[in-house]
């Protein structure tokens, strides 16, 4: 017999275990309430470094907007701005603001100062580079920072902050920010100023208190789902200038959560594949997710060499225990071990017989086995006589085994034609109709070949990837909550959507959605079914289309009043309408001719979808009116919207007879369809009669 099958092994194995059981309960205990303390300490050292730095940042924006808060207040650069009213582009300030203004620039590192007029002109600029001069809403500096933030605080009227990027007229990258100059209630322009981005990335530079390895990581979220850092990382110099992505793997889940305005502590892998001890959360004012982390390795290394210990006391004990335990359990078994042998050496001949010697339970077991040997002999003859039956009944058990393996084949082959018709019908689903399967989350599991030829993915560059990659932003937030509810719940959900092709384009699906349960009813997944209307769709967006502009004509903007009826009912949210009238358009006609006025609706249309909300729904209301209704917008927001419409048609230059205005009206839905319109129509009239290029509501 081997050895560790031996009852001396057993008694000695099971005395060890109950000896070095609680000796070794106790220093994992030990061990645990000394990782958890460490543990609870290093993330509250992190939380504060955390706290600091969003503080300081905090206090660096605040310090910042008052600074510009108050230059905004100098009444000599207030009148200098009201001289663009009259044409001028730039302004010459006075000796003394130009003193003021290079003592901010100075004395706070900036790189540039700027001050801007209502209609967006750079009408000075400290550094006089090629952007002054320049319009900011109609020039090439429309879709840079410094135009991000005059448009932010022309919307808004408050102070606004851009994040880092490249600005090419000062040649290098910078942020931006932009305040307001309100005189006697009278918006008369902007001032700005640009920063250095090292004057950015000091605000997250301190290590203090992160030992040897930690660090603080900035991120910024980008429109594709993209997270950049956003100031150079201690392990990556180069990772502003080079964009590095800090989610391009599952490392950054301290950073993900960040981004999205969670806060957070633990263990996470960070952007170098190394585990660390983190906090993380949300800095609103530059909109960046922190990372505030240190290497676990270092954090919790003072744990190591107290484990170390533990573990050679531990194996000490094993020894000695274990060598006590031998002794005696040899002691023990040795009458037993004797026994044993004697039923090993009865395996070979069955006239062997154990001899008694003890007086006690083993002497006991001796003399039971005897009178079964004894037993067993009579038995062996018995045996003999059966083995020969049970050689008959073998021939008939191989000939009925013979029958099943003939009846196991047949049934093989029925069942191996059923599967070629079924791998037959699933290629046939695959190939002509529009499936996915996703898990729980949203993300995808399965897709058919129709569904890839139809987006324009291949199947593995949709695989793992949630379906809201399809998803078109001018789709309506409800429809999606109102899908999720709907299978969250076990349902089934069917509609129409519009999805967004790999290349941009879109198509429409009919689809039905239903949930995927496991054993337990619990919902594990869903399928997708779908038909392809593109083509009705399309048909069905010709019939909604106003002929002449592009836009939606009267019989589709009244069904979208009443759909946003329906959700006020059933959701009490807000929206509102304006309606605008192109002043004079008659003498456009007499004057220049149709087909000028023409392209005057043609114009103003396109500067109504160009600068309107992707929720927003524009249309020609009837001959040169136009209506747009802003979902989830109340009537005081809707006022800022149509002044800034209003200015925009104000200062642009049609093609055919240069600069011309309009009229607004606005109201907002108060139950009523009719009585809204009226309001409207009574608002837009009260800015015809009162000297029109106005707005009343």
């Amino acid at each position: 017999m081997k050895n560790y099958k031996t009852l001396t092994f057993k008694i000695t194995l099971w005395m060890s275990i109950v000896a070095l059981l609680p000796l070794a309960i106790g220093g994992i205990y030990i061990n645990y309430y000394l990782k958890e303390s460490l543990y609870k300490s290093e993330i509250n050292g992190l939380k504060v470094v955390y706290r600091q730095a969003i503080e300081r940042i905090d206090k660096e924006v605040r310090h910042n907007q008052a600074i510009l808060e108050s230059t905004a207040q100098i009444p000599l650069i207030a009148a200098e701005l009201k001289k663009t009213v009259d044409g001028a582009k730039t302004i010459a300030v006075d000796p003394l603001i130009e003193k003021h203004i290079e003592r901010i620039v100075t004395k706070h590192n900036y790189y540039d100062f700027f001050i801007i007029s209502k209609t967006g002109t750079i009408a000075y600029s400290y550094k006089k580079e090629s952007d002054f001069g320049e319009n900011l809403l109609t020039g090439r500096l429309k879709n840079t920072a410094l135009g991000e933030a005059f448009q932010a605080a022309s919307y808004t009227l408050e102070t606004s902050l851009v994040d880092i990027s490249y600005y090419a007229p000062s040649k290098k990258e910078g942020a931006f920010a932009v305040a307001p100059i309100v005189s006697n209630g009278e918006l008369l322009g902007f001032v700005g100023v640009q920063f250095d981005r090292e004057l950015i990335f000091e605000l997250v530079k301190s290590e203090n208190g992160l030992g040897m390895s930690g660090e603080i990581v900035a991120g910024r979220l980008e429109a594709d789902g993209r997270i950049l850092a956003a100031v150079p990382l201690k392990y990556d110099k180069k990772a502003f200038d080079d964009k590095r992505v800090l989610n391009a793997k599952s490392f950054a889940t301290g950073m993900q959560q960040a981004i999205n305005g969670k806060n957070g502590a633990g263990v996470i892998v960070d952007y170098r594949g190394i585990k660390t001890l983190a906090v993380w959360g949300y800095e609103p004012n530059m909109k960046w997710g922190l990372v505030v982390k240190i290497d676990e390795s270092e954090a919790m290394g003072s744990i190591q060499k107290q484990t170390n210990i533990m573990l050679t006391v531990f194996l000490a004990s094993i020894l000695l225990i274990a060598g006590v335990s031998i002794s005696i359990s040899k002691k023990i078994t040795k009458p037993v071990n004797s026994l044993v042998a004697s039923m090993e050496q009865f395996r070979i001949d069955f006239h062997h017989r154990a001899k008694v010697k003890e007086n006690n339970e083993i002497g006991f077991l001796a003399s039971e086995f005897n009178d079964m040997a004894d037993n067993i002999g009579a038995q062996v003859e018995m045996l003999h006589s059966q083995a020969a039956l049970l050689e008959e009944q073998s021939a008939e058990i191989e000939e009925h085994s013979q029958f099943l393996e003939e009846r196991v084949e047949e049934r093989t082959a029925e069942l191996l034609r059923a599967q070629r018709n079924i791998d037959r019908y699933v290629s046939i689903i695959d190939r002509f109709v529009i499936t996915t399967t996703t898990d729980k989350g949203g993300n995808i599991t399965n897709a058919s070949a129709a569904f890839c030829d139809t987006s324009g993915y291949k199947e593995d560059e949709l695989i793992g990837k949630n379906h809201r990659i399809l998803r078109d932003p001018k789709t309506p937030k409800e429809l999606f909550e109102d899908l999720w509810r709907t299978v969250s719940n076990g349902k089934d959900w069917h509609g129409e959507m519009r999805n967004i092709a790999k290349d941009g384009s879109y198509y429409w699906v009919n689809a039905h959605i239903s949930p995927v349960f496991n054993e337990d009813s619990e919902i594990v997944g869903y399928t997708a079914v779908g038909e392809d209307i593109t083509d009705k769709k399309r048909a069905e967006e010709m019939a909604i289309t106003d002929q002449l502009t592009g836009l939606y004509n009267r019989r589709h903007l009244e069904y979208e009043l009443s759909k946003e009826s329906d959700l006020h009912g059933r959701y009490d949210t807000h929206f509102s309408i304006i309606i605008l009238d192109i002043d004079k358009f008659k003498s456009i006609n007499d004057t220049f001719g149709h087909q000028a006025g023409d392209s005057v609706l043609k114009e103003i249309s396109q500067m109504l979808k160009d600068h309107a909300r992707a929720t927003d729904v524009v249309g020609r209301w009837g001959g040169e009116e136009f209506l747009i209704i802003l979902p989830q917008t109340t009537l005081e927001n809707a006022l800022i919207a149509a002044e800034h419409f209003r200015k925009i048609v104000e200062n642009h230059g049609f093609a055919s007879v240069g600069h011309k205005t309009a009229s607004f009206g606005v109201a907002e839905y108060g139950g009523e369809m009719d009585a809204m319109i009226k309001r409207a129509d009574d608002a837009l009239y009260e800015a015809k009669s009162g000297g029109r290029n106005r707005v009343c509501g």
